[in-house]
C-alpha cells in the first residue's frame, strides 16, 4: 500500500483537490488473480457493473482475466458496456419495467429502420441478441412479450427464480412452469437461464447454520428450479448466482467435489470483493 504521505504528494502533483478514489492497481490485480484461481473451469465470470462504476476500471479487470460477460442495473450502463464491447453476454441484475424495455426496444428499432446499411442493420441485432433480460413475474414475461412482438424483435429472457433472498422471482410452482412454456411457445422469446440471488446467505447467523450451510440449502433450490426447466436447457444456458460476499463458498465447494455447486451454476457474479481488502490484520488482499 502507498504510505499516505506519498499519495498526497501523488495527488497534489496532479492537482487534484476534491474526493478521489485512488485504486491500488497491484492489491487490484493480485485480488483479480485470486478470484481466477478459486472459480472452476466450469464456471464463467461476470462482472457487476455497478459495483465498478467506471469503465477504465472495468476495462483493466476484464483485460486481466479475459471477462466478456457483465451485469447490468439500467440502460445507461447497458448502453455504456454495449459500445465498448459490442459482443458481451450481458445479463440484467434486476428486472427492468417495462417502459424502459420498450424505450431501448424501439430506439434499436429506428436505428435498423433508417439504416440503409445491412451490416449495420445486423450489428443492431446482434447488440440485441447478446442481452439476457431478467424477468421476475408472469405480468413481467407477458409485457416484454407483447414489446418484443409488436417491435418483431426476438429476445433472451432470464428468470429470477427465488433461492431464499425473498425480494422476489419465480417460486417453484405451476407459475413457473407456465413461464417456461409461454416462451417456449412464442417466437418473440428465448429462455437463457435462471438468476438466484442469496445475497442473505453471508449475514446467516451461526446459530441457524451460517454461510456454508445457507448457501447448500440455495443451492439445493435451485437445482429444483433448474430440474423443472432442463427440458428447455442446453450447454449454453446460463445458471447465474453469487456475488463478492458468497463466490468463495461456491470454489471451495467445488474443490472439495460438491455435486450441487459443480453442477447447478455455471456463472458466477461478483465485483466489490476485487477493490476491498482483507479483514485480516496484516494482509491487504482477499
Amino acid at each position: 500500500m502507498l504510505k499516505l504521505d506519498k499519495l498526497s504528494a501523488a495527488l497534489k502533483a496532479n492537482k487534484t483537490f476534491q474526493p478521489t478514489l485512488v485504486i491500488d492497481l497491484v492489491s487490484l490485480d493480485h485480488n483479480i488473480g485470486l478470484a481466477d484461481e478459486q472459480l472452476s473451469n466450469e464456471s464463467h465470470l461476470r462482472l457487476v457493473v455497478k459495483s465498478l462504476p467506471s469503465l477504465a476500471l472495468i476495462e483493466h479487470i476484464a483485460k486481466q482475466n479475459n471477462c466478456k460477460r457483465f451485469m447490468c442495473f439500467h440502460v445507461p450502463f447497458l448502453v455504456q458496456i454495449q459500445n465498448a464491447y459490442p459482443n458481451a453476454d450481458i445479463l440484467f441484475g434486476k428486472p427492468m419495467p417495462v417502459a424502459a424495455f420498450d424505450a431501448f426496444i424501439s430506439s434499436r428499432s429506428s436505428s435498423e429502420t433508417s439504416s440503409h446499411s445491412l451490416t449495420s442493420a445486423s450489428s443492431n441485432a446482434s447488440s440485441l441478441s447478446t442481452i439476457q433480460w431478467l424477468i421476475d413475474s408472469p405480468k413481467r414475461l407477458k409485457e416484454y412479450e407483447a414489446t418484443a412482438r409488436e417491435s418483431r424483435q426476438v429476445i433472451r429472457v432470464n428468470l429470477e427464480i427465488n433461492v431464499g433472498l425473498n425480494r422476489g422471482g419465480f417460486e417453484l410452482d405451476a407459475s413457473f412452469d407456465d413461464a417456461l412454456s409461454f416462451i417456449d411457445q412464442s417466437p418473440h422469446l428465448k429462455f437463457s437461464g435462471l438468476m438466484g440471488y442469496e445475497a442473505h446467505a453471508s449475514k446467516m447467523p451461526l446459530v441457524f447454520g451460517g454461510l456454508k450451510r445457507e448457501v447448500a440449502r440455495c443451492l439445493k433450490t435451485y437445482e429444483a428450479f433448474k430440474a423443472r426447466a432442463s427440458s428447455y436447457s442446453d450447454e449454453t444456458t446460463c445458471f447465474n448466482t453469487g456475488g463478492s460476499t458468497t463466490f468463495t463458498q461456491y470454489a471451495r465447494q467445488e474443490r472439495q467435489g460438491s455435486e450441487n455447486s459443480k453442477s447447478t451454476c455455471n456463472d458466477i457474479s461478483l465485483g466489490s470483493i476485487l477493490l476491498k481488502p482483507s479483514e485480516k490484520k496484516g494482509t491487504d488482499h482477499i
